[in-house]
């Protein structure tokens, strides 16, 4: 075997594992799954098809970057809008006032 060969491996192995811890890493952040209110709210559960439901219904909602917007949820055509963190099974939102609420991911 060349050095050259080898290290041809080497990169390969290495890319492969870089991707694996990228979508593990990816996985653990996603808001996909059921919430629960850490105190007063309610419960919500966000889908992996970009819909989601709650006491009020179902709608549709997207994430870009760490901002969440909630659309088609009933409330006469209006979007709710959150910053939002994801610190293991702990969902924050901030709303446009800076109120944040908290939510533990469901098992």
């Amino acid at each position: 075997m060349t050095l050259e060969f080898i290290d041809i491996k080497v990169c390969a192995v290495l890319s492969a594992m870089l991707v694996m811890c990228i979508l593990i890493s990816c996985g653990n952040n996603s808001i996909v799954g059921i919430w629960e209110p850490n105190g007063s709210g309610y419960e919500m559960e966000f889908y992996d098809d970009g819909t989601m439901s709650s006491k009020h219904g179902t709608g549709k909602y997207e994430t870009i970057d760490n901002h969440l917007r909630i659309l088609d949820m009933g409330f006469m055509g209006q979007v709710l809008s959150y910053d939002y963190e994801i610190n293991g099974d702990t969902l924050i939102l901030i709303n446009d006032s800076g109120i944040r609420r908290e939510y533990t991911k469901k098992k």
